[in-house]
Protein backbone atom coordinates (compact mmCIF):
# COMPACT_ATOMS: atom_id res chain seq x y z
CA UNK A 1 0.00 0.00 0.00
CA UNK A 2 1.26 3.49 -0.88
CA UNK A 3 -0.04 6.68 0.74
CA UNK A 4 0.18 10.23 -0.54
CA UNK A 5 1.04 13.06 -0.10
CA UNK A 6 3.64 11.54 2.27
CA UNK A 7 4.64 8.90 -0.28
CA UNK A 8 4.99 6.26 2.41
CA UNK A 9 4.70 2.58 1.52
CA UNK A 10 3.71 -0.18 3.93
CA UNK A 11 3.83 -3.95 3.44
CA UNK A 12 1.25 -5.95 5.37
CA UNK A 13 2.08 -9.41 4.01
CA UNK A 14 4.76 -10.88 6.30
CA UNK A 15 6.23 -13.22 3.68
CA UNK A 16 6.60 -10.43 1.14
CA UNK A 17 8.04 -8.13 3.81
CA UNK A 18 10.70 -10.68 4.80
CA UNK A 19 11.65 -11.11 1.14
CA UNK A 20 12.09 -7.36 0.71
CA UNK A 21 14.00 -7.05 4.00
CA UNK A 22 16.43 -9.74 2.81
CA UNK A 23 17.01 -7.88 -0.46
CA UNK A 24 17.62 -4.59 1.34
CA UNK A 25 20.20 -6.16 3.66
CA UNK A 26 21.99 -7.92 0.81
CA UNK A 27 22.14 -4.83 -1.40
CA UNK A 28 22.95 -2.14 1.16
CA UNK A 29 24.44 -3.77 4.24
CA UNK A 30 21.73 -2.02 6.27
CA UNK A 31 18.46 -3.33 7.63
CA UNK A 32 14.85 -2.48 6.96
CA UNK A 33 13.52 -2.57 10.52
CA UNK A 34 9.80 -1.97 9.97
CA UNK A 35 7.02 -2.58 7.47
CA UNK A 36 7.50 0.94 6.07
CA UNK A 37 9.54 0.66 2.88
CA UNK A 38 10.24 4.40 2.82
CA UNK A 39 12.72 3.78 5.64
CA UNK A 40 15.09 2.30 3.05
CA UNK A 41 13.70 3.18 -0.38
CA UNK A 42 12.59 6.75 0.30
CA UNK A 43 9.16 7.95 -0.75
CA UNK A 44 7.07 6.34 -3.49
CA UNK A 45 7.21 8.40 -6.68
CA UNK A 46 5.04 6.32 -9.00
CA UNK A 47 3.17 3.03 -9.35
CA UNK A 48 2.99 1.38 -12.77
CA UNK A 49 0.37 -1.19 -13.81
CA UNK A 50 -0.45 -2.97 -17.06
CA UNK A 51 -3.34 -0.55 -17.73
CA UNK A 52 -2.09 2.66 -16.10
CA UNK A 53 1.61 3.44 -16.74
CA UNK A 54 1.72 6.40 -14.39
CA UNK A 55 -0.05 6.48 -11.01
CA UNK A 56 1.34 9.36 -8.97
CA UNK A 57 0.36 12.25 -6.71
CA UNK A 58 -0.72 15.61 -8.05
CA UNK A 59 -1.18 18.14 -5.26
CA UNK A 60 -4.03 16.79 -3.07
CA UNK A 61 -5.02 13.87 -5.30
CA UNK A 62 -3.73 10.73 -6.96
CA UNK A 63 -3.94 10.65 -10.74
CA UNK A 64 -3.82 7.33 -12.61
CA UNK A 65 -2.88 8.07 -16.21
CA UNK A 66 -4.18 5.44 -18.59
CA UNK A 67 -7.43 4.21 -20.08
CA UNK A 68 -9.60 5.33 -18.50
CA UNK A 69 -7.93 8.13 -16.56
CA UNK A 70 -8.84 7.91 -12.88
CA UNK A 71 -8.53 10.34 -9.98
CA UNK A 72 -8.62 9.72 -6.25
CA UNK A 73 -9.44 12.98 -4.47
CA UNK A 74 -8.15 13.99 -1.04
CA UNK A 75 -4.81 14.27 0.75
CA UNK A 76 -5.39 10.91 2.42
CA UNK A 77 -5.74 9.02 -0.86
CA UNK A 78 -4.04 5.66 -1.15
CA UNK A 79 -2.98 3.04 -3.66
CA UNK A 80 -3.65 -0.51 -2.47
CA UNK A 81 -1.63 -3.41 -3.92
CA UNK A 82 -3.04 -6.82 -3.08
CA UNK A 83 -1.40 -10.24 -2.82
CA UNK A 84 -2.71 -11.19 -6.29
CA UNK A 85 -0.90 -8.04 -7.58
CA UNK A 86 -4.15 -6.25 -8.45
CA UNK A 87 -3.96 -2.51 -7.78
CA UNK A 88 -6.79 -0.27 -6.63
CA UNK A 89 -7.17 3.37 -5.66
CA UNK A 90 -8.81 4.16 -2.33
CA UNK A 91 -11.50 5.94 -4.36
CA UNK A 92 -12.09 6.94 -7.95
CA UNK A 93 -13.99 9.60 -9.84
CA UNK A 94 -15.71 6.90 -11.94
CA UNK A 95 -16.62 4.74 -8.91
CA UNK A 96 -14.34 1.95 -10.19
CA UNK A 97 -11.05 2.01 -8.21
CA UNK A 98 -9.37 -0.83 -10.14
CA UNK A 99 -6.28 0.26 -12.07
CA UNK A 100 -4.84 -2.99 -13.41
CA UNK A 101 -2.14 -5.38 -12.30
CA UNK A 102 1.15 -4.32 -10.75
CA UNK A 103 4.22 -3.91 -12.95
CA UNK A 104 6.45 -1.82 -10.69
CA UNK A 105 6.71 0.56 -7.77
CA UNK A 106 9.23 3.35 -8.28
CA UNK A 107 10.81 4.94 -5.23
CA UNK A 108 13.23 7.80 -4.67
CA UNK A 109 16.09 5.33 -4.07
CA UNK A 110 15.11 2.28 -6.08
CA UNK A 111 12.28 0.16 -7.42
CA UNK A 112 10.34 -3.06 -6.95
CA UNK A 113 9.40 -4.82 -10.19
CA UNK A 114 6.92 -7.68 -10.55
CA UNK A 115 7.99 -10.55 -12.80
CA UNK A 116 4.76 -12.34 -13.85
CA UNK A 117 6.58 -15.25 -15.50
CA UNK A 118 8.06 -16.38 -12.18
CA UNK A 119 5.51 -14.64 -9.93
CA UNK A 120 8.28 -12.86 -8.05
CA UNK A 121 9.25 -9.37 -6.96
CA UNK A 122 12.61 -8.02 -8.10
CA UNK A 123 14.06 -5.58 -5.58
CA UNK A 124 16.58 -2.91 -6.65
CA UNK A 125 17.89 -0.51 -4.02
CA UNK A 126 20.39 2.01 -5.37
CA UNK A 127 21.19 3.35 -1.93
CA UNK A 128 19.57 3.01 1.48
CA UNK A 129 17.91 6.17 2.77
CA UNK A 130 20.17 5.89 5.82
CA UNK A 131 23.28 5.67 3.61
CA UNK A 132 23.04 9.32 2.62
CA UNK A 133 24.83 12.06 4.55
CA UNK A 134 24.56 15.82 4.31
CA UNK A 135 27.97 17.43 4.18
CA UNK A 136 27.30 19.57 7.25
CA UNK A 137 27.01 16.30 9.22
CA UNK A 138 30.52 15.15 8.29
CA UNK A 139 33.45 15.91 10.58
CA UNK A 140 36.13 13.78 8.90
CA UNK A 141 36.93 11.09 6.33
CA UNK A 142 39.49 8.40 7.06
CA UNK A 143 41.23 5.85 4.85
CA UNK A 144 42.82 2.70 6.25
CA UNK A 145 44.98 0.13 4.50
CA UNK A 146 43.16 -3.12 3.74
CA UNK A 147 43.27 -5.92 1.19
CA UNK A 148 40.87 -7.77 -1.09
CA UNK A 149 40.92 -10.87 -3.28
CA UNK A 150 40.68 -10.45 -7.04
CA UNK A 151 37.99 -12.94 -8.13
CA UNK A 152 39.56 -13.38 -11.59
CA UNK A 153 43.22 -13.87 -10.71
CA UNK A 154 42.83 -14.89 -7.03
CA UNK A 155 45.50 -12.29 -6.23
CA UNK A 156 45.37 -10.63 -2.82
CA UNK A 157 45.49 -6.91 -3.63
CA UNK A 158 45.97 -3.78 -1.52
CA UNK A 159 42.85 -1.68 -1.00
CA UNK A 160 41.57 1.08 1.26
CA UNK A 161 38.69 0.99 3.74
CA UNK A 162 36.80 4.28 4.07
CA UNK A 163 34.99 5.53 7.15
CA UNK A 164 33.47 8.81 8.32
CA UNK A 165 33.18 10.68 11.58
CA UNK A 166 29.92 12.58 12.06
CA UNK A 167 29.58 15.85 13.97
CA UNK A 168 28.02 15.36 17.40
CA UNK A 169 28.13 11.56 17.30
CA UNK A 170 29.53 11.44 20.81
CA UNK A 171 26.64 13.45 22.28
CA UNK A 172 23.64 12.59 20.12
CA UNK A 173 22.13 9.15 19.44
CA UNK A 174 20.68 10.45 16.19
CA UNK A 175 24.09 11.58 14.96
CA UNK A 176 25.68 8.36 16.20
CA UNK A 177 23.13 6.39 14.16
CA UNK A 178 23.99 8.41 11.06
CA UNK A 179 27.68 7.61 11.54
CA UNK A 180 27.09 3.91 12.20
CA UNK A 181 24.73 3.45 9.25
CA UNK A 182 26.93 5.22 6.73
CA UNK A 183 30.03 3.35 7.88
CA UNK A 184 28.19 0.02 7.66
CA UNK A 185 27.25 0.84 4.06
CA UNK A 186 30.82 1.92 3.24
CA UNK A 187 32.11 -1.32 4.74
CA UNK A 188 29.58 -3.35 2.74
CA UNK A 189 30.60 -1.83 -0.59
CA UNK A 190 34.36 -1.74 0.05
CA UNK A 191 37.25 -1.97 0.29
CA UNK A 192 38.06 0.59 -2.40
CA UNK A 193 40.70 0.56 -5.14
CA UNK A 194 39.71 3.33 -7.57
CA UNK A 195 39.56 6.98 -6.48
CA UNK A 196 38.65 10.00 -8.55
CA UNK A 197 39.06 13.72 -8.06
CA UNK A 198 38.17 16.37 -10.62
CA UNK A 199 41.55 16.05 -12.33
CA UNK A 200 42.98 12.61 -11.50
CA UNK A 201 42.12 8.94 -11.23
CA UNK A 202 44.07 6.69 -8.83
CA UNK A 203 43.98 2.91 -9.25
CA UNK A 204 45.42 0.14 -7.07
CA UNK A 205 45.46 -3.20 -8.86
CA UNK A 206 47.54 -6.27 -9.62
CA UNK A 207 48.84 -8.27 -12.58
CA UNK A 208 49.83 -11.88 -13.02
CA UNK A 209 53.45 -11.89 -14.15
CA UNK A 210 55.08 -15.27 -14.75
CA UNK A 211 52.35 -16.80 -12.63
CA UNK A 212 52.96 -14.47 -9.69
CA UNK A 213 50.79 -11.61 -8.43
CA UNK A 214 52.33 -8.15 -8.80
CA UNK A 215 50.71 -5.09 -7.22
CA UNK A 216 50.59 -1.86 -9.24
CA UNK A 217 49.69 1.79 -8.66
CA UNK A 218 48.38 3.91 -11.51
CA UNK A 219 47.69 7.65 -11.74
CA UNK A 220 45.84 9.10 -14.74
CA UNK A 221 45.42 12.75 -15.69
CA UNK A 222 41.70 12.91 -16.54
CA UNK A 223 41.99 16.11 -18.57
CA UNK A 224 44.61 14.77 -20.99
CA UNK A 225 44.29 11.02 -20.55
CA UNK A 226 48.03 10.81 -19.85
CA UNK A 227 49.15 8.00 -17.57
CA UNK A 228 51.35 9.79 -15.05
CA UNK A 229 52.34 6.63 -13.18
CA UNK A 230 51.80 2.93 -13.75
CA UNK A 231 54.46 1.16 -11.73
CA UNK A 232 54.83 -1.93 -9.53
CA UNK A 233 54.41 -1.27 -5.83
CA UNK A 234 57.54 -1.81 -3.74
CA UNK A 235 55.99 -0.86 -0.40
CA UNK A 236 52.61 0.35 0.87
CA UNK A 237 52.11 1.46 4.48
CA UNK A 238 49.54 3.15 6.68
CA UNK A 239 50.13 6.77 7.69
CA UNK A 240 48.26 8.93 10.24
CA UNK A 241 46.30 10.59 7.43
CA UNK A 242 46.04 7.79 4.87
CA UNK A 243 48.52 5.60 3.02
CA UNK A 244 51.97 5.93 1.47
CA UNK A 245 52.98 3.98 -1.62
CA UNK A 246 56.56 3.60 -2.81
CA UNK A 247 56.80 2.27 -6.37
CA UNK A 248 59.72 0.39 -7.87
CA UNK A 249 60.72 3.45 -9.90
CA UNK A 250 61.66 5.10 -6.58
CA UNK A 251 58.72 7.52 -6.46
CA UNK A 252 56.66 8.16 -3.32
CA UNK A 253 52.90 8.61 -3.52
CA UNK A 254 50.98 9.82 -0.48
CA UNK A 255 47.20 9.57 -0.41
CA UNK A 256 45.68 11.45 2.54
CA UNK A 257 41.96 11.42 3.35
CA UNK A 258 40.12 14.18 5.20
CA UNK A 259 37.18 16.57 4.92
CA UNK A 260 36.93 20.32 4.51
CA UNK A 261 33.63 21.95 5.50
CA UNK A 262 31.94 18.62 4.89
CA UNK A 263 33.56 17.98 1.49
CA UNK A 264 35.54 14.72 1.11
CA UNK A 265 39.17 15.55 0.38
CA UNK A 266 41.87 13.38 -1.19
CA UNK A 267 45.32 14.95 -0.94
CA UNK A 268 47.90 13.52 -3.33
CA UNK A 269 51.49 14.43 -2.53
CA UNK A 270 50.39 17.60 -0.77
CA UNK A 271 47.79 18.74 -3.34
CA UNK A 272 44.22 18.55 -1.98
CA UNK A 273 41.20 17.97 -4.23
CA UNK A 274 37.58 17.01 -3.68
CA UNK A 275 37.15 13.25 -3.72
CA UNK A 276 34.26 12.75 -6.12
CA UNK A 277 34.11 9.00 -6.31
CA UNK A 278 35.58 5.77 -4.93
CA UNK A 279 34.93 2.38 -6.48
CA UNK A 280 34.74 -0.60 -4.17
CA UNK A 281 34.48 -4.34 -4.61
CA UNK A 282 30.70 -4.41 -4.15
CA UNK A 283 29.64 -0.83 -4.81
CA UNK A 284 30.79 2.74 -4.63
CA UNK A 285 31.04 5.95 -2.65
CA UNK A 286 30.34 9.25 -4.38
CA UNK A 287 29.89 12.89 -3.48
CA UNK A 288 27.43 15.31 -5.11
CA UNK A 289 28.90 18.81 -4.75
CA UNK A 290 25.76 20.49 -6.10
CA UNK A 291 23.54 19.04 -3.37
CA UNK A 292 26.26 18.61 -0.75
CA UNK A 293 25.40 14.93 -0.25
CA UNK A 294 27.52 11.82 0.38
CA UNK A 295 26.24 8.51 -1.01
CA UNK A 296 27.13 4.88 -0.43
CA UNK A 297 25.89 3.34 -3.68
CA UNK A 298 24.85 -0.14 -4.70
CA UNK A 299 26.44 -0.11 -8.14
CA UNK A 300 29.42 0.64 -10.33
CA UNK A 301 29.51 4.24 -11.47
CA UNK A 302 30.57 5.73 -14.79
CA UNK A 303 33.75 7.81 -14.79
CA UNK A 304 32.91 11.28 -13.56
CA UNK A 305 34.28 13.04 -16.63
CA UNK A 306 32.75 16.39 -17.49
CA UNK A 307 32.16 15.18 -21.07
CA UNK A 308 29.93 12.35 -19.81
CA UNK A 309 28.04 14.76 -17.55
CA UNK A 310 27.36 17.24 -20.36
CA UNK A 311 26.91 14.98 -23.40
CA UNK A 312 25.70 11.66 -22.00
CA UNK A 313 27.12 8.32 -23.13
CA UNK A 314 27.22 6.58 -26.48
CA UNK A 315 28.00 2.84 -26.42
CA UNK A 316 28.95 1.04 -29.64
CA UNK A 317 30.30 -2.34 -30.65
CA UNK A 318 33.72 -2.68 -32.28
CA UNK A 319 34.37 -5.04 -35.21
CA UNK A 320 36.03 -7.54 -32.85
CA UNK A 321 32.85 -7.76 -30.76
CA UNK A 322 34.08 -5.69 -27.83
CA UNK A 323 32.14 -2.65 -26.64
CA UNK A 324 33.32 0.88 -25.96
CA UNK A 325 31.60 3.92 -24.48
CA UNK A 326 32.38 7.51 -25.35
CA UNK A 327 30.83 10.86 -24.40
CA UNK A 328 27.94 11.84 -26.66
CA UNK A 329 24.41 10.65 -27.12
CA UNK A 330 24.00 10.73 -30.92
CA UNK A 331 26.31 8.43 -32.88
CA UNK A 332 24.82 9.85 -36.11
CA UNK A 333 26.80 13.05 -35.52
CA UNK A 334 30.01 13.63 -37.52
CA UNK A 335 31.79 15.30 -34.63
CA UNK A 336 31.03 12.63 -32.04
CA UNK A 337 31.97 13.76 -28.57
CA UNK A 338 32.18 17.44 -29.50
CA UNK A 339 29.79 20.14 -28.35
CA UNK A 340 28.65 20.98 -31.85
CA UNK A 341 28.82 19.64 -35.35
CA UNK A 342 26.76 18.48 -38.27
CA UNK A 343 23.36 17.11 -37.39
CA UNK A 344 23.70 13.89 -39.36
CA UNK A 345 26.21 11.25 -40.33
CA UNK A 346 27.08 7.60 -40.22
CA UNK A 347 30.32 6.23 -38.78
CA UNK A 348 31.57 5.50 -42.32
CA UNK A 349 31.07 9.03 -43.66
CA UNK A 350 34.16 11.16 -44.37
CA UNK A 351 34.96 13.72 -41.68
CA UNK A 352 36.58 16.25 -44.02
CA UNK A 353 33.96 18.87 -44.95
CA UNK A 354 34.93 18.94 -48.67
CA UNK A 355 34.91 15.15 -48.97
CA UNK A 356 31.62 15.04 -47.10
CA UNK A 357 30.09 17.54 -49.56
CA UNK A 358 31.29 15.46 -52.51
CA UNK A 359 29.96 12.30 -50.87
CA UNK A 360 26.50 13.79 -50.22
CA UNK A 361 26.35 15.30 -53.73
CA UNK A 362 27.16 11.90 -55.20
CA UNK A 363 24.45 10.26 -53.14
CA UNK A 364 21.91 12.85 -54.32
CA UNK A 365 23.00 12.33 -57.93
CA UNK A 366 22.58 8.55 -57.60
CA UNK A 367 19.12 8.97 -56.09
CA UNK A 368 18.16 11.40 -58.83
CA UNK A 369 19.40 8.97 -61.49
CA UNK A 370 17.37 6.15 -59.94
CA UNK A 371 14.32 8.41 -59.89
CA UNK A 372 14.79 9.38 -63.53
CA UNK A 373 15.31 5.75 -64.51
CA UNK A 374 12.10 4.67 -62.78
CA UNK A 375 10.18 7.57 -64.35
CA UNK A 376 11.48 6.66 -67.82
CA UNK A 377 10.55 3.00 -67.34
CA UNK A 378 7.05 3.94 -66.23
CA UNK A 379 6.52 6.16 -69.27
CA UNK A 380 7.79 3.43 -71.62
CA UNK A 381 5.40 0.91 -70.08
CA UNK A 382 2.49 3.30 -70.46
CA UNK A 383 3.42 3.94 -74.11
CA UNK A 384 3.40 0.20 -74.87
CA UNK A 385 0.00 -0.26 -73.22
CA UNK A 386 -1.38 2.64 -75.26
Amino acid sequence: MAEWPNGEAFVRDKQVLECIKSGVKEQSGLELKSDELSEAFGNVEMVVTDSHPGIKPLQDRIVAEGLPRKIAEGSGSKVNIFANKLVELSSSNDSDPKVGKLKSIQFKNGSIVYNPEKDELLVLLRHHENAILQQNDVANLRGELAETKNPITDCIEPAIDLSVAVNGAADSQQQRNKEDNFNKALQHYGPYQVFETDTKRFVIYSKLEAGECKDYFKVIDKETGEVLTDSPIKEIVQTPEGIKIITEDGKTHELDFSSDNGRPILTYNGVPETLRYAQGVNGAFWYDPEKGLWYAENGQLLPLLEAFRQQGISTQARPDGSVSSTPGGNFMNVNLGEQSGLGFNLPSLPENALYLFIFVSSMIAVLAAIRLSKTSSTRSLRAKRA
